[in-house]
């Protein structure tokens, strides 16, 4: 289950599953504000929040590459 407590840290403090389900959730979020701006052309959020959304997962996804390759 979703911990909302996430979304207050910073990536960096983020637990490995932590930072999984944080992606997961982010990747889920920037899809449907991608259908609601491209396909319906209705955004029901600013371009700095989608902006925000996106640069979160961005840095989520390179911490993780960062924890698997150094795992190996």
């Amino acid at each position: 289950m979703f911990q909302n407590n996430i979304l207050y840290k910073s990536p960096e403090e983020l637990t490995v599953a932590e930072a999984a389900q944080e992606l997961e959730r982010l990747s889920k979020a920037i899809e449907y504000h991608n259908k609601l701006y491209y396909e319906k052309n209705s955004p029901s959020i600013t371009d700095s929040e989608y902006d925000k959304l996106f640069q979160r997962h961005l840095k989520i996804e390179k911490l993780l590459e960062v924890f698997l390759v150094q795992a190996h």
